[in-house]
């Protein structure tokens, strides 16, 4: 998947791409949700990037993982069920029409 590198940064409602030549990712001021609204959205889209490629990471152990124990006991967390839910999470930004 292409998006736009660099370290996304957030200024008064905008998402930037910070680099030479700064990229406007997306403008949150819309006029209709509450100013912290506006800014945790804000916050969360500069965040995607980073949380994206921690999710593909996690995949990649959890996959691991499975393969080796199929379940975590301690937690009582199923790793199946995890890889499921990274899987469906990341087909929406790489698959975003299926």
């Amino acid at each position: 998947m292409e998006y736009t590198k660099g370290d996304w940064k957030v200024g008064h409602y905008i998402v930037y791409a910070d680099g030479p030549i700064p990229a406007l990712i997306c403008n949150t001021d819309i006029g209709i949700v509450s100013e912290a609204e506006t800014t945790a959205n804000a916050h969360l889209i500069a965040g995607a990037p980073a949380m994206y490629e921690a999710l593909k990471l996690g995949l990649s152990i959890a996959r691991r993982l499975s393969s080796i124990t199929g379940y975590i006991s301690e937690s009582n967390i199923n790793v199946f069920d995890a890889i499921t839910i990274m899987e469906k999470a990341l087909a929406k930004v790489d698959n975003p029409s299926a």
